[in-house]
């Protein structure tokens, strides 16, 4: 059997499919006929690849809700903490506050003698004789004091008011709220008044605010002289 051209040959080979597997393996070299293998492979690969993207990015944002659950309760927790501390350190300053009003005379002995402590109706009383004097913000202020005393100057006998705010951990605010609520009580009762701070401890710089403005410091029950 002659074939005369190239439709002549297309058109056996359409006829005899064999043969074209046959001519394919004498024009191709083995590379090019194990392609298609390989491109399927490749394929299945790739899908294979897809799958293992696919579950390893679901197990990410697993991950990822996991973590931000924990961080939610981590911060849950951090705050739950922060309200207990304060809880604490609210009934710490609310006992201390009492135990300085109770031994008063003990505290304040190194300033005052003849200690008399003053009852929260007696300020009020006071503050009524001196509503001409002071403002009802200003009268807020004094009985808002932790407490108040009178009693005679250790130095030189003459009777004195003291103003005393109470704090385990003593800072700047408490040392310009007994200087402040001091100078009113001076004006309420037209008597010298001594500015005082008392607790477990004092920072640096409440110090120092203490002795420019010459507000005594009581710590564990002792009047502190430096």
């Amino acid at each position: 059997m002659a074939i005369q051209d190239i439709d002549d040959l297309i058109k056996q080979l359409r006829q005899h499919p064999e043969w074209r597997d046959a001519l394919r393996r004498e024009i191709f070299t083995d590379e090019l006929l194990a392609l298609p293998q390989i491109v399927r492979e490749l394929a299945e690969a790739q899908k294979r690849t897809e799958e293992r993207l696919e579950s390893l990015t679901a197990r990410v944002e697993e991950l990822a809700e996991a973590q931000r659950q924990t961080l939610m309760q981590v911060s849950k927790l951090a705050a739950a903490q922060g309200r207990t501390e304060d809880r604490v350190g609210s009934i710490d300053g609310r006992l201390l506050e009492r135990d300085y009003f109770d031994r008063a005379y003990a505290y304040f002995d190194d300033i005052l003698r003849k200690i008399r402590v003053l009852s929260w109706s007696e300020v009020a009383d006071l503050l009524d004789q001196a509503e001409e004097r002071i403002s009802r913000k200003e009268r807020k202020q004094v009985m808002e004091a932790d407490l108040i005393l009178r009693g005679r100057r250790l130095a030189d006998k003459v009777e004195t008011y003291l103003l005393g705010e109470v704090s385990v951990g003593i800072g700047l605010e408490d040392v310009h709220r007994a200087a402040q609520r001091s100078k009113i009580l001076a004006r309420v009762t037209e008597m010298p008044v001594i500015p005082a701070v008392g607790g477990k401890s004092i920072i640096p710089e409440a110090r120092e605010l203490a002795q420019e403005l010459e507000v005594s410091v009581v710590l564990d029950g002792g009047l502190q002289t430096e």
